[in-house]
Formats: C-alpha cells, sequence, structure tokens
C-alpha cells in the first residue's frame, strides 16, 4: 500500500478484484495524522496501488465500515478525532463511484456508530451492524443496530429492518 494505516475501512469490488482502502491513521498515531485517502489495488500480476479521490470533508475517521455493490463503495460510520484528542462519532454515509471518481452523500445512519462490520450479499445490499462493547453470543442485545441499504441507479438508499430477539422468528 502506498502508505501504512490501521483502524481503516476496506472493501472490495469486482469479485474482490478490486480492493479499496479508505481513510484510517498513520503511523504516528495521533490527531494529525489520521487521513482521508483511499487507495485501491486492481488484483493482477503486479498489483498496484493507485490513489482515488480522497474522502470529502474536512478531516478523515477511523473505524468506519465500507462494503462494495452495484459498482459502488458505500462507507458508513466511524469517528473524527480533534487536537485534543476527543472522538466524536458520525452518522456519515458517502457512496464512492470508482470509475466517476466521485464521491456523493447518502442519507445519514439514524445512530451514529463507529467500529461496526459491512457485509455484502448479492451485489446488492450491504448489511452493517454494531453491537455494544461487552456484548456476548447467546445475550439479548437491546441496543443491536442492524443496517441495510439498497443501492438503485447509483444512490444509496435506506430500507431499515427491525432487530429481532429471541422466537421463532429470529434471524
Amino acid at each position: 500500500m502506498p502508505a501504512a494505516v490501521s483502524n481503516n475501512a476496506v472493501a472490495s469490488l469486482k469479485g474482490g478484484f478490486q480492493l479499496f482502502s479508505l481513510m484510517g491513521v498513520g503511523p504516528k498515531k495521533n490527531w494529525d495524522d489520521v487521513t482521508n485517502q483511499v487507495y485501491i489495488m486492481t488484483v493482477t500480476r503486479t498489483g498496484k496501488w493507485t490513489t482515488g479521490r480522497s474522502v470529502p470533508g474536512p478531516a478523515g475517521r477511523l473505524n468506519a465500515a465500507a462494503g462494495g455493490a452495484k459498482g459502488l463503495v458505500v462507507l458508513m460510520g466511524g469517528y473524527v478525532v480533534d487536537n485534543q484528542g476527543m472522538e466524536t462519532t458520525v452518522p456519515d454515509v458517502n457512496v464512492y463511484e470508482p470509475g466517476a471518481r466521485r464521491w456523493s452523500r447518502g442519507k445519514d445512519i439514524p445512530v451514529a456508530v463507529d467500529s461496526a462490520v459491512a457485509g455484502v450479499t448479492h451485489d446488492r445490499f450491504v448489511y452493517f451492524d454494531r453491537r455494544p462493547v461487552g456484548w456476548r453470543p447467546g445475550e439479548r442485545c437491546a441496543n443491536l443496530r442492524r443496517r441495510k441499504r439498497y443501492l438503485e441507479s447509483g444512490y444509496a438508499v435506506p430500507r431499515y429492518t427491525r432487530p429481532r430477539h429471541g422466537g421463532r422468528n429470529s434471524r
């Protein structure tokens, strides 16, 4: 990768043959080393990295989640760090069109979330899931947040499902 970053969001497109690294923090690990850079690798024999268009906004985010579907990368949540080291979790949703090198703003997620996981199914749905710190499998979790993003016509249009806990209809 062109730069060493951690706490970055990652996504893939084209069956995993195009990898994206979005934002993150550099080796100094302080507030002014947070970046909004986008790095893209097309998996070939050479496997060279290129630089994509930076994520819009005044500062990069950490611990955001990303998923790729329908030729778009959906970037959700994360937190920003100020010069005092204070963290602010954000509900931002950004959609990247790699072919056009263009970012657009999606509708914010209802709850600001960081340290989430994104998963993609059917090259159509990007699932966004965050469980609270200390949650253990099998425990009832009232704070579970699950978001479903449907991508249509190049825009992220939210369609939300309510979490189900216990019982015959659990998923």
